[in-house]
């Protein structure tokens, strides 16, 4: 069965995993995600367990560089498209699963990371941007274009939620 996010009505009836909690929602907010429709599609991208396929609208592209703090280039290169790819995925319906696999991990990213540093974005941002001893002295932004790189970074926000650095 996949899974649309177009369909409010539709939304409880996935497992509870699409349902749109306070929690949720407050999250949303910190990323300036408005809209019900979006709302959805950022909920269900930051569940997304791979397991169902879900329908993401080519348009929520458009609230990436709001949330990742990073410029169209980078979250292309992210995505493996170029640029102008990134921009007619927008107008799509719906995008293709390998790209909801990939802005899936990101939002992840950014969801632990914000949670992390107590819902302080800049804070987070500015990590993001910093060398980091247990990442080979690498920033976390430099590692987010690979799937081996965003588990690097998951792992590293783990040992920040666990105090431990390095």
């Amino acid at each position: 069965m996949r899974q649309s996010v177009g369909d409010l009505q539709n939304v409880q009836r996935f497992s509870g995993v699409f349902q749109i909690s306070d929690d949720s929602t407050d999250f949303g907010r910190h990323f300036n995600i408005k809209g019900k429709r979006m709302t959805v599609a950022f909920h269900a991208l930051v569940n997304y367990d791979g397991m169902e396929p879900v329908e993401i609208p080519g348009a929520f592209l458009s609230a990436i560089p709001g949330i990742t703090n990073l410029p169209v280039t980078d979250i292309a290169k992210m995505l493996d498209m170029s640029k102008s790819s990134f921009y007619r995925a927008k107008e799509e319906d719906l995008l293709e699963m390998d790209t909801v696999d990939k802005i899936s991990s990101l939002m992840k990213i950014y969801r632990k990371g914000l949670e992390a540093f107590e819902g302080d974005k800049d804070d987070f941002y500015d990590w993001l941007d910093t060398r980091i001893t247990s990442l080979g002295d690498r920033k976390p932004a430099e590692l987010l274009k690979t799937e081996t790189g965003r588990l690097s970074v998951l792992n590293a926000i783990d040992r920040i939620e666990q105090n431990v650095y390095g």
